[in-house]
């Protein structure tokens, strides 16, 4: 919050325009005739291909994150990179029974590992059940259906969430470079990572406009 803030009064001493509620369809974009357009819209969630992913107990974890999604008691998450584990912790934190899991045979695995031996430490600190080379059945009201060391089981929870990570959110970027407007990306949109990393980004192609 603070970062946002800082940066929102730096907007405001700047005089940069900004447009709040405001849809960048091509049209609208048309209108502006920028020189330049820097593409900084983010990630669409990517929804694995599991019977019942539509299901009214699905939330994503980026809306657990961001305190949009309630969950129940007992919490599901499928994916267990960096954002599946920092959600069943969040979720561990406020008291969740929460189990995490993934189809790979290794947690976090795209971690350093000074920092997942950390995070996985934790978890395990704070009773998360983590399976790991799980494959998933179905999502039913009850939980999730999956077959773990060759058993077939139910993974019992209120609420499942998605963490299976997510693709770059580019449908402008075709389209307006077709128009023979000059187009960056950064960000997520370029590749799903931090917040240092977008700042970095907008850093360097400010420096080069």
């Amino acid at each position: 919050m603070q970062l946002s803030n800082y940066h929102a009064r730096q907007l405001e001493k700047f005089g940069v325009s900004v447009s709040l509620g405001t849809e960048a369809t091509v049209e609208w974009i048309d209108q502006v005739k920028p020189d330049v357009v820097i593409l900084a819209t983010g990630v669409n969630p990517f929804l694995p291909q599991i019977p019942g992913i539509e299901g009214e107990n699905i939330v994503l974890s980026l809306d657990v994150l961001a305190g949009k999604a309630e969950v129940g008691n007992r919490v599901a998450i499928i994916g267990g990179e960096l954002v599946g584990c920092e959600t069943a912790e969040y979720l561990s934190d406020m008291g969740k029974q929460v189990t995490v899991m993934r189809r790979s045979d290794t947690m976090a695995a795209k971690m350093n590992t000074h920092a997942r031996e950390n995070l996985l430490g934790r978890l395990k600190r704070k009773n998360v059940s983590m399976l790991t080379s799980v494959q998933y059945e179905e999502i039913t009201k009850e939980g999730v259906v999956i077959t773990h060391d060759g058993k077939k089981q139910t993974i019992q929870a209120d609420t499942v969430v998605i963490a299976t990570g997510s693709n770059p959110e580019v449908s402008l970027l075709d389209t307006l470079r077709a128009k023979g407007l000059t187009v960056y990306t950064i960000g997520d949109c370029t590749s799903p990572g931090r917040i240092a990393d977008a700042i970095r980004d907008a850093t360097q192609i400010g420096g080069e406009i």
